[in-house]
């Protein structure tokens, strides 16, 4: 269970991250912004370690750290910023799941002569089944087993889809099977989840030079756009442009 973030393009409110850190630790300072089904009766902080990773000059700078996002001395929003896209992911460690530094999404790949990145949103308590001659998992984590199943399917059909990724995971067992996948050409976001909606639907906002996904409502970026469940959108980064698919 996570707390993702995705910017693409020229433009970043620095509110916009004040308001994802602030949701990651649950608004122990102040009024929620944003009330779903794991904080309306309880604090629901995602304190077990974070990272994000930076497109810059056509390449991934990804960085993991242990610490909570809403405790570090980094300035996160000039690490973003800077880049042509940015993810990224605090951890609420699944039950079982180790915290450990190998486990902090985003998680890094080099495939089909690409770089990519994924991050996850979920538990997923299937055991996942993939092709151990072309992944080496550096963690214990479903969320890197669940990468791997995703780039198969890139492999499979060249591209994404959300009819392919629902019927990857139709059988499995999961509470949430939200993601972000990148390389240096596209992103996709895939939401897909049985259960707490509020939690787990994502939230779109885009302008015309930047578009912002997040797992939190983020008030001083307007009025935001529900991303469906079993629904996946493809972003162009050249262009900013989103394809549902």
């Amino acid at each position: 269970m996570c707390r993702l973030f995705l910017k693409i393009g020229k433009n970043l409110e620095k509110n916009a991250i004040s308001e994802f850190i602030l949701s990651c630790e649950d608004y122990l300072k102040g009024p929620k912004l944003d009330i779903h089904e794991r904080n309306k009766d309880q604090t629901f902080p995602h304190p077990d370690g974070f990272g994000y990773s930076v497109l810059k000059n056509n390449s991934f700078s990804t960085f993991h750290f242990l610490e909570p996002i809403f405790s570090t001395s980094i300035d996160i929003y000039s690490e973003v910023e800077k880049g042509e896209i940015a993810l990224i992911h605090a951890r609420k460690a699944s039950p079982g799941i180790e915290i450990d530094i190998k486990n902090n999404h985003p998680f890094e790949q080099k495939f089909q002569g690409k770089e990519w990145v994924f991050m996850h949103n979920g538990t997923i308590k299937t055991e996942i089944i993939f092709d151990k001659n072309k992944f080496n998992p550096k963690g214990t984590t479903d969320s890197e087993k669940y990468f791997f199943k995703l780039l198969e399917l890139i492999e499979k059909n060249g591209s994404l889809s959300s009819k392919a990724v629902y019927n990857l995971i139709k059988e499995w067992d999961y509470s949430g099977a939200n993601f972000i996948l990148a390389n240096n050409e596209k992103v996709w976001v895939g939401v897909f989840f049985k259960k707490y909606p509020l939690y787990y639907t994502m939230k779109l906002y885009n302008s015309d030079s930047t578009i912002i996904v997040s797992s939190c409502y983020l008030p001083s970026l307007g009025e935001a756009k529900l991303l469906k469940n079993n629904s996946l959108i493809e972003i162009d980064i050249r262009e900013i442009q989103i394809f549902q698919k």
